[in-house]
């Protein structure tokens, strides 16, 4: 799967994603993967559930009763779901790299 070519796709605006997970590294050639993690903004996260997106329920005990979108190969969720770790869409935007 080319990564860049995936994302192209999806023609969202500049400033309201972040690719995470392991997208860095593929974009970076040091891994493979089947699917691409997104962070996105929540006017984004409900526009894109509101264009069908499959909505699916998260089961960390944290999470419950929220949801993430899937289509294909792309994941959606409003945060970076990783316990303590819980930087807003401003905070990851302002330490990430663009590529390409």
């Amino acid at each position: 799967m080319n990564i860049f070519e995936e994302i192209k796709k999806l023609n969202f605006p500049q400033g309201q994603y972040i690719i995470v997970g392991s997208g860095p590294l593929v974009a970076h050639n040091m891994k493979e993967t089947k699917d691409i993690d997104i962070v996105v903004s929540p006017e984004l996260f409900k526009k894109c559930e509101q264009e069908g997106r499959e909505k699916l329920p998260w089961t960390y005990p944290d999470k419950l009763g929220h949801i993430y979108l899937r289509r294909g190969c792309i994941e959606l969720y409003l945060d970076v779901n990783c316990k303590d770790f819980n930087p807003t869409l401003k905070e990851l935007l302002q330490k990430a790299d663009t590529i390409e």
